[in-house]
């Protein structure tokens, strides 16, 4: 599902992952960037429909949708974990399920969080901080 649109080189020869667009990797978004795609969603971070429905504080059923409009308190913490994804995924050479296993693994420098607890607590740029260094 990666989108590969971004690695096409422009004229003056830089990417859009150059440039730090987003690359959106992992599928986790629509194409115009506004609504998450359910299964991309859940199968990274490793949730079921209720654990969706809970860190998107919406109904249980709207997480059957296909694509569900990203709740404006968390459109941030939504770029964010795609820019950091993003990231750790051209990091890891292109292996999807460790960028998956990277996201939702208890790290210690997060002190035992994992980089989706963070992102979605608000503290997303210290963690795309880290990974640019």
């Amino acid at each position: 599902m990666a989108n590969n649109i971004g690695s096409v080189p422009g004229r003056d020869g830089l990417t859009a992952r150059d440039l730090g667009a987003l690359q959106n990797a992992l599928g986790l978004l629509s194409k115009d960037h506004k609504r998450i795609i359910s299964k991309a969603f859940m199968s990274a971070a490793g949730m079921s429909h209720t654990q969706l429905s809970r860190i998107l504080n919406v109904p249980r059923p709207t997480t059957y949708r296909e694509e569900i409009p990203i709740p404006s308190k968390y459109h941030k913490q939504m770029i964010q974990l795609v820019l950091a994804t993003d990231q750790v995924f051209e990091l890891l050479n292109g292996n999807l399920e460790e960028t998956k296993r990277w996201l939702t693994a208890p790290n210690s420098l997060l002190f035992g969080r994992t980089p989706l607890e963070v992102i979605f607590r608000g503290d997303g740029g210290s963690i795309l901080e880290w990974l640019s260094q």
